[in-house]
Order: structure tokens, then sequence, then C-alpha cells
């Protein structure tokens, strides 16, 4: 009788390891990878765009096309700080600040979905490039809109059922200062 009931459970255990931890550690390889995909598509835009001072259509075209390649959808966040010397009357001088902008509208017109919206360019030609100064300072983030099997897989056991999303941020200084 404990024989039966020794083979049962380890033939449970064993259709559980196929069907539940099996595919758990196939689906956290490849979140792993897509992570790694995606931090690196993230920097190589970034570092681009700070190295050279220009957020062009271009870059940002196959940066969206190397994430979406993931089989992912994800929200995009760009922001431009330009910096700026605010009189400081305190110290009878300058202090630098950084005075944030919002890129929607750049991104916004880069995917058709807005007009004649880009500022700080120089000529009235479709599909513009943004400029930017040297000492401005450029961050970028992206989250995935929904969760990966990884993520849903791990948001059961952790008691979190809305899963979690895979997301990578970079930023720096603008100009020939950026490393």
């Amino acid at each position: 009788m404990e024989d039966i009931i020794g083979k049962t459970t380890s033939y449970i255990l064993l259709i559980f390891g196929f069907f539940f931890l099996i595919p758990l550690f196939l689906a956290v390889n490849l979140e792993y990878t897509t992570r790694n995909y995606i931090s690196s598509t993230v920097n190589t835009f970034t570092e681009t765009a700070r190295t050279s001072g220009i957020l062009r259509k271009e870059d940002y075209s196959n940066m969206v096309d190397r994430l979406n390649s993931t089989g992912n959808s994800f929200a995009i966040h760009l922001e431009h700080k330009a910096k700026v010397a605010v009189p400081n009357e305190v110290a009878e001088g300058y202090q630098i600040s950084y005075l944030p902008y919002s890129l929607q509208d750049v991104y916004a017109e880069w995917e058709g979905v807005g007009k004649d919206m880009i500022p700080n360019t120089e000529d009235d030609t479709e599909g513009k490039d943004y400029q930017m100064k040297d000492g401005d300072y450029l961050t970028i983030s992206v989250v995935s809109n929904e969760s990966t099997l990884a993520g849903r897989f791990l948001g059961i056991l952790s008691g979190h059922p809305e899963g979690m999303k895979v997301s990578a941020s970079a930023g720096g200084i603008v100009g020939k200062t950026a490393r």
C-alpha cells in the first residue's frame, strides 16, 4: 500500500514538474534574455542621441522596431532637460538648472499621431530631427504594456496576479562630454 502512495506522489510531482516548473524555467530564461535585449536597445539609442546631440527619427524607428521584435508592446517616455543659467540672488551669480521638456509631441509625430509639433528645428522638412545642446540632459524609460509569460507565472507565485512588466531606462548628459 505504501508503495502505491509513493508511486502516485512521485507521478504527481513529475507531472507538476513537466507542466509547471519546466515552462516556468523556460519563461524566466526568455524574460531574462528579453530584459537584456531591451536594455541594450534603449542604451544604444540613448548613447547615439547623447553623443550626437540629435534625436533622429531613423534611430527612434530602429529602436521601436527592435522593441517590437520581442513580441511585447511598450510605452516609451522621452524627456529632454535643457541646461539653463538661472540668477542666484543669494550667491550674487548664476546657478545651473535644468528646464524639462516632454518629447511626447516629437515621437507622436514620428509615429504619425501629430503634425508640425517638433521644437528646436531649423528647417521645415518632413521627419525632422530634434536638436539638443551640449550639457543638456536626456532620459528615456520603456515599460511593457502587458506582463510577460514569466511575469504572470511569478505573479501567481508571489500573490500578484497582474504579473510583472519588463522595463528599461537610460539617460545622461548630452554632447561631447557624454560617456
